[in-house]
């Protein structure tokens, strides 16, 4: 099953959570890469972990 990210936004436009999956879409589903391995996005103004793909 793939991995789901979530976010939590409190911010005076939005508040509420958002999720999506973070697998890759193949033949009309969500799935897994073939290893199960992933890797972290770098937020470059950050330089931390965003989210994992």
């Amino acid at each position: 099953m793939p991995n789901i990210f979530t976010h939590e936004f409190n911010t005076p436009t939005y508040k509420g959570r958002v999720s999506f999956n973070t697998g890759l879409f193949i033949n009309g589903e969500f799935v897994d890469g073939s290893d199960g391995t992933t890797i972290d996005v770098i937020n470059p103004s950050t330089f931390r972990p965003h989210v994992l793909v």
